[in-house]
């Protein structure tokens, strides 16, 4: 039985008599920290995780650059996009943004090692450089209907040659 003081008379009522539901006790502030704590312990775990994936995949990429300036010496302009390619789909294990946006930099690497003025002269690209890009992808067999990073690599891989030979073979800026 509760008893509640209304003025001067008291009044006794039961659980059944007031409709049979009682409030909850109110939560204690200690449930409230735990739960926040716990959310910023599992969001520092997932920070760390992710920076040291993330270090690791700059890691390798970094040790592919130079790999991919000596492979350059014996390769055809041509050769240095299909061999970043081939790195991006098949080597690289690290984060995948990361492989993506290394691709144009591997292009850049490997058209360094000699000179590359015969392929540049002989590129002549006159479109708009994302269409030029396309239409190499398209003889590569990546279309519309390929998955996004085989699209997405193979158009900045393009676009970077196209870029190194209208920079006079000074660098990629994409």
């Amino acid at each position: 039985m509760d008893t509640v003081a209304a003025g001067s008379a008291a009044q006794t009522t039961t659980a059944s008599e007031s409709g049979g539901v009682r409030s909850p006790p109110p939560r204690s502030a200690k449930v409230a920290w735990i739960v926040i704590g716990s959310a910023m312990f599992i969001g520092l775990v997932m920070g760390v995780f992710v920076y040291l994936r993330a270090s690791q995949s700059s890691l390798e990429i970094g040790k592919e650059y130079g790999h991919m300036r000596e492979l350059g010496k014996s390769l055809d302009a041509a050769g240095c996009v299909g061999a970043s390619l081939e790195w991006f789909e098949k080597r690289c294990d690290g984060v995948g943004k990361m492989c993506i946006d290394a691709v144009p930099r591997m292009v850049g690497e490997c058209l360094a090692a000699k000179d590359r003025s015969e392929a540049c002269t002989a590129n002549g690209n006159d479109m708009k450089p994302s269409q030029w890009a396309y239409h190499h992808c398209q003889e590569l067999g990546v279309d519309k209907k390929s998955p996004k990073p085989a699209k997405e690599s193979c158009t900045l891989a393009w676009r970077a040659f196209d870029s190194w030979c209208k920079s006079g073979q000074k660098g990629v800026a994409l």
